[in-house]
């Protein structure tokens, strides 16, 4: 271990991943920076998990504890954490070998950024690489405002034949939505600190509502090059049905930022206005026909807020339709789109 340089602490969420979690294991013990720590916090895990967790130790620092959650899990890693920089990782995703290293002389190039992110692909078991940049798919925040240019405008120059990083403040980006990928961030300790806990009470949104935090304390910088391979699941939380729970979620994080940054309310009212109507409308969309009656309600209580008509007849559609005739429109619209 070279104790010259910043120690390194990756912090993994465990919970019943026990096929994928040994090759993300492997790719962090991989990396290029020699001087790091494997944090795995096995959530509860039902699986063969812990057994696989079991093979890499005492290479790896493992916490065990009951099923409590993601935000509990990333807690529970952060405590025990020995490292100057915190890097945020997921079971069943896998790091390209140069990623701390080129993350951690980000954060030691510019004192004034708290949070280094990267671009990353998609891949498939199935399918192999499905994308070779997938933020712009996965994010929509991140379209709406023109990309990396425009959120992060500055660009930071590390030298030799390192990848383009841009960088900036970005907390009133953020008021679009997140485009700051977990698994992909680099954190110093002491802004996770400063920021406060993951919120347990989120269950799809404790990292949203983080960054947020973290981002009033200083400068986010973006690697613009693929340092995370994104493991697409079928079985993963961002692929769930959430029957409205993300889009209501998205409202508390925007009301916590209004009420912290009374300016930056006062500035952006009308966008503030404008995503809490869009969360409102696509929560109502999402619940459709398995809950008529408040579907119809968040519905008219969005539109009243502001008028989305695309958004607002797309919801519309998704609560009047059985949800067997919603499906079979949405089978023929992607067979039509893939022909």
């Amino acid at each position: 271990m070279n104790t010259a340089l910043p120690l390194v602490s990756i912090v993994i969420p465990a919970y019943n991943c026990a096929g994928t979690v040994a090759t993300t294991i492997e790719s962090c013990l991989a990396q290029t920076w020699p001087n790091l720590e494997v944090v795995v916090v096995n959530d509860g895990s039902t699986d063969g998990t812990r057994g696989e967790l079991a093979r890499f130790e005492p290479r790896i620092r493992v916490v065990d504890q009951k099923n409590a959650g993601l935000a509990a899990a990333r807690n529970a890693g952060v405590a025990v954490a020995r490292g100057e920089f915190i890097a945020l990782m997921d079971a069943d995703d896998l790091m390209l070998p140069e990623r701390i290293a080129v993350q951690a002389a980000v954060l030691a190039a510019d004192p004034r950024c708290v949070l280094v992110s990267t671009d990353f692909t998609a891949f498939s078991g199935v399918h192999g690489e499905v994308e070779c940049s997938h933020i712009a798919s996965y994010y929509q925040a991140w379209n709406r405002q023109g990309g990396a240019p425009s959120i992060y405008p500055e660009s930071l120059a590390l030298g030799g034949d390192s990848p383009v990083v841009r960088c900036g403040e970005v907390l009133e980006n953020l008021v679009w939505g997140n485009f700051v990928h977990p698994p992909t961030t680099m954190i110093r300790a002491s802004a996770l600190a400063a920021a406060g806990p993951f919120d347990v009470g989120l269950r799809y949104s404790c990292d949203y509502d983080a960054f947020c935090r973290i981002a009033a304390l200083g400068r986010f910088a973006y690697i613009d090059a693929p340092l995370l391979r994104y493991r697409i699941s079928p079985t993963q939380m961002s692929s769930t049905v959430r029957l409205g729970h993300l889009p209501l979620e998205t409202i508390r994080v925007l009301e916590r930022i209004a009420a912290a940054h009374p300016a930056l309310y006062g500035r952006k009212r009308e966008l503030f206005d404008l995503r809490i109507a869009e969360s409102l409308i696509d929560a109502a969309g999402q619940i459709g026909s398995f809950d008529r009656h408040r579907s119809l309600a968040l519905l008219w209580q969005g539109v009243r807020i502001r008028r989305v008509p695309r958004m607002a007849a797309r919801s519309l559609v998704h609560i009047v339709l059985p949800r067997g005739v919603v499906v079979a429109l949405k089978s023929v619209r992607n067979a039509l789109v893939g022909t």
